[in-house]
């Protein structure tokens, strides 16, 4: 089982890859989401809940996600500005990387 968790929960979070992960939850598990805006990290995590998932744990702050050890891997879906920054984050926290 892939431990997930996703960064940025805006609109291609919240249609595509809410629904890619759901469909794929046999294989990866979303243990968390985070975004700047905490009320956008939820609902983006009812969608789990509503699918009959554990809830992922809710984020604002994306360096605190990095640094839990139970994540494998991270998904990045934030603005096309930041991905440098957080990708490099991540994968100094020895997380694999899938940047939208």
């Amino acid at each position: 089982m892939l431990r997930m968790a996703v960064i940025g929960c805006g609109r291609i979070a919240q249609q595509k890859h809410s629904e890619a992960l759901i469909k794929n939850s046999d294989f990866i598990e979303t243990v968390a989401a985070c975004d700047l805006v905490e009320e956008r990290a939820k609902e983006f995590a009812k969608k789990f809940v509503d699918a009959g998932l554990r809830r992922p744990e809710i984020y604002i702050d994306y360096k605190e996600l990095l640094k839990r050890t139970d994540i494998d891997a991270v998904s990045i879906a934030t603005q096309s500005g930041n991905h440098y920054e957080i990708s490099m984050e991540a994968l100094i926290n020895n997380k694999h990387v899938l940047v939208e």
